[in-house]
């Protein structure tokens, strides 16, 4: 079990013990909730439908935080590092995986974003979006650093991208 701290300055981080911001405890957050476009509770294993790759596109944020990693857990990927600090990531910013060399139909994706801990724990939601003309489906993570619960934080979209 992960102590709680609260949302404080870091001159009060300072001044309760901590040396710096580096010393307050970082948490991984795995999807902790996952629903279908109909709102429906799902499995939350991430699966790509067809061979190929997929991209994870910043569509959102609204953080003050810093240094909140995003990572792929799964599958292994050269750099599983996608970024060091989603907060401060263009809107707009892609990452592609598996455009080069595909990955098998079924191989299962998970994202994970690592920060720092707050007051409330940290959530990923993922929400599976209803395939569009014709697309494979796809799907959006909102992430919630614990600061509030808005879960508007980090939003990515994850698509998947077919074999040529």
């Amino acid at each position: 079990m992960h102590a709680r701290l609260l949302w404080l300055p870091l001159a009060a981080v300072i001044a309760l013990g901590c040396s710096s911001a580096e010393d307050i405890p970082r948490v991984d957050t795995e999807p902790t909730e996952c629903r279908n476009s109909a709102g429906q509770v799902i499995d939350c294993d991430i699966r790509l439908e067809e061979a190929g790759g997929f991209s994870i596109t910043l569509v959102g944020r609204s953080c003050d935080a810093l240094n909140n990693e995003i990572r792929i857990d799964r599958p292994t990927v050269p750099d599983p590092l996608v970024t060091a600090d989603g907060c401060n990531e263009p809107i707009g910013t892609q990452w592609d995986y598996g455009t080069t060399t595909p990955f098998a139909a079924g191989t299962a994706i998970n994202v994970v974003i690592v920060a720092d801990e707050y007051a409330n724990p940290p959530g990923l939601r993922v929400t599976e979006l209803p395939p569009a003309g014709g697309s494979l489906t796809s799907w959006r993570l909102d992430f919630e650093d614990g600061a509030d619960q808005d879960f508007n934080d980090i939003v990515l979209e994850l698509r998947q991208v077919p074999a040529d």
